[in-house]
């Protein structure tokens, strides 16, 4: 599955962190920006609004398909985002998502 990056896609998302299973819940939920920024380049910082908790760039990727799906922050916890998405194009946005950063980083 191609994911292509369109960091200003984030409207009519929402956190869709609930639809992964455990291990891919946890995952995302021990991303940090820095990581992101370092594998991807700049996020998105239009999305600046402290009074909602929402202080750190987020990442966007449009699918095949059309949806949006993305990593964002609310009150320093990272969540998986989304919109018009399948759960199989959520797993495979981790999956992606973890192999970029073993291709960046080595890990």
């Amino acid at each position: 599955m191609l994911f292509k990056n369109e960091n200003g896609a984030s409207n009519g998302t929402g956190n869709i962190t609930g639809i992964l299973s455990e291990g891919d819940a946890a995952y995302i939920r021990k991303l940090m920006p820095l990581e992101l920024e370092i594998t991807f380049g700049p996020g998105n910082e239009d999305c600046y609004i402290p009074s909602k908790g929402y202080e750190d760039p987020e990442w966007y990727w449009r699918t095949e398909s059309g949806g949006v799906v993305g990593v964002g922050w609310r009150h320093g916890r990272a969540r998986l985002r989304g919109a018009r998405i399948t759960t199989e194009e959520a797993v495979a946005f981790v999956q992606f998502l973890r192999a970029s950063e073993e291709l960046i980083h080595g890990s």
